[in-house]
């Protein structure tokens, strides 16, 4: 799923997957997530910009399951957050980041 221009995703039970799960391009955006989100790569990737993602369920990838880039990431947990192959979750150096 592609959201340009920052947004926000809510997956409640549902089923994301592809390459890249969720990917925000041209801006930030925020995920809430009950469901599952799969990413053969990235579950949710941010390319610019700060994210909140709240996840009560399901969150994987091949790589990292959550990445922001160029702003501050929240990562707000009661799930199950599983990158394989790299990083759970890969939140950008300099920004107040915040993982509860």
């Amino acid at each position: 799923m592609a959201v340009s221009a920052g947004g926000t995703v809510n997956n409640s039970g549902g089923l994301i997957t592809g390459v890249i799960g969720i990917n925000f391009f041209g801006g930030g955006g925020g995920v809430t997530n009950s469901g599952s989100i799969n990413g053969s790569s990235y579950g949710v990737f941010v390319s610019s910009g700060s994210a909140t993602i709240t996840n009560t369920s399901s969150l994987r990838a091949g790589k990292s399951a959550i990445v922001v880039n160029g702003g501050a990431g929240t990562v707000i947990n009661s799930g199950v957050i599983n990158g394989a192959s790299a990083d759970a979750v890969l939140l950008s150096a300099g920004y107040a980041n915040e993982v509860a």
